[in-house]
């Protein structure tokens, strides 16, 4: 098993996961993500278990993505 930043590649299989866990309401669209990835490599970790992604972290600031008065 290994830990890594989430890549491009990843975007689906990190989707597919993603869509399994939060409600319909909730769901990112593949270049939603892939834009966030690009512009922020490092808010994605994903587990990676032989070629299987198992989980995946996503980090947010929202001090500064505009959510919070700061």
């Amino acid at each position: 098993m290994k830990i890594e930043y989430g890549k491009i590649p990843d975007v689906s299989n990190m989707l597919a996961l993603d869509y399994k866990i939060f409600p319909k309401e909730w769901h990112l669209s593949e270049h939603f993500v892939a834009e966030i990835l690009k512009k922020n490599p490092e808010v994605y970790r994903v587990l990676h278990d032989q070629v299987v992604s198992r989980s995946l972290c996503n980090v947010v600031d929202i001090s500064r993505s505009g959510c919070v008065n700061a």
